[in-house]
């Protein structure tokens, strides 16, 4: 495989375009310094980013949650813009059933809907007509909820979430919310081999569903990627051990060891990406583990350099699952694993820590061994 190229971009070009921002700039509905007014477009260049928790990818968009700005940005892919398409709420942890708090996971259907959770654990979907927050949901199947992840089934719209240490499934047309796996109340480990309802889990952080229906969950305190499949409902660990550390790249993914994985996206060939932070490791669709970005250490550092050999703190992971990429100007047509000149794109959003508080949006591209030309 040809070395991955690590790039910060505007979305569309392999340029340093995002700008990092303070708080107080991220923060403002109106104004200059990377601050946007509702609805409005503007390029991205001028746009600051602070903070980030979540990422999803849409049909040519990036859906982006700013945690400390407590907004939602839509970046378009193709025009290379930025629209701010939910302001901060007044009040990032009201008890008002009618009002969203602060974002904090999303998840886009195949149809384009738009799917977020806030820190209270209500189900909301974003108007991008209105830009504002359709409450769906106000509560989840205990007290207390904490959605850390949300990811969406391609094959009909549902939506997986966690809650502390359970998963859980939402049908936001019938709003109807059951249980999937593991208990909210209690974390541990157990369940490999057998049904997922009967699993446990420790604080799972991440979640990607591939385009079978297979779940993939990063399992953070237990230091696991584990699957459940979609025809048998058993679960399995693919990737982790009983430490946590970050080790085996090149074998089986069985045989390795994960440091507290957390973000999670799996592409339409079956590789799975999942983030340790400072690393992001690619389980191929083969088994095989490997570190495709980053290294010991978290920083900001390696532009336009191999990705392995970049300093990265990845919050979020994103794929184009169907293989195609609106990227300066030139859309790729769907391609097989052998036939690609135009790969699909792996987008990480990461936080700076010079100036504090800034992210940026990091573009990783791939070849295909053996590429011939395009279709």
């Amino acid at each position: 495989m040809l070395p991955a190229k690590l790039r910060l971009v505007t979305l569309g070009t392999l340029t340093i375009l995002f700008v990092s921002s303070t708080l107080g700039q991220s923060l403002g509905t109106h104004g200059t310094d990377g601050a946007l007014n509702v609805g409005k477009e503007q390029p991205a260049l001028l746009t600051s980013i602070n903070g980030p928790s979540d990422v999803a990818y849409s049909n040519g968009h990036l859906y982006l949650i700013e945690t400390a700005g407590m907004r939602i940005l839509s970046l378009d892919v193709r025009r290379e813009t930025a629209t701010l398409i939910l302001a901060p709420p007044i009040d990032p942890y009201t008890k008002d059933n009618d009002r969203l708090g602060s974002p904090f996971a999303i998840a886009v259907s195949q149809t384009g809907e738009i799917f977020v959770a806030d820190v209270g654990g209500k189900l909301a979907q974003v108007n991008l007509n209105t830009h504002s927050a359709s409450i769906k949901r106000t509560g989840l199947l205990d007290k207390f909820p904490q959605v850390h992840a949300m990811s969406a089934d391609p094959r009909n719209g549902t939506i997986l979430l966690t809650d502390r240490h359970a998963l859980l499934r939402w049908t936001p047309r019938a709003n109807e919310l059951t249980k999937l796996a593991g208990s909210s109340t209690r974390p541990g480990f157990s369940g490999d081999g057998g049904q997922a309802m009967g699993a446990t889990f420790n604080w799972p952080q991440g979640l990607a569903i591939d385009i079978q229906g297979n779940v993939f969950v990063a399992d953070t305190e237990n230091c696991r990627v584990r699957r459940i499949d979609a025809e048998s409902g058993m679960i399995t660990t693919v990737a982790g051990g009983t430490k946590c550390d970050s080790t085996g790249d090149g074998r089986p993914a069985k045989a390795a060891l994960l440091r507290n994985p957390r973000a999670m996206a799996v592409d339409s060939h079956g590789n799975v990406f999942l983030s340790e932070g400072c690393r992001v490791r690619r389980i191929d669709s083969d088994g095989t583990i490997t570190t495709y970005a980053g290294t010991s250490d978290c920083g900001f550092s390696g532009d336009d350099g191999p990705a392995t050999k970049a300093m990265i703190n990845a919050d979020g992971l994103a794929v184009d699952k169907d293989g195609k990429f609106v990227h300066s100007g030139l859309q790729s047509q769907s391609h097989t694993p052998r036939r690609s000149r135009n790969p699909p794109h792996l987008y990480l959003c990461r936080e700076r820590t010079s100036p504090p508080g800034g992210c940026s949006v990091v573009v990783l591209t791939w070849s295909v061994v053996g590429a011939t030309s395009p279709l």
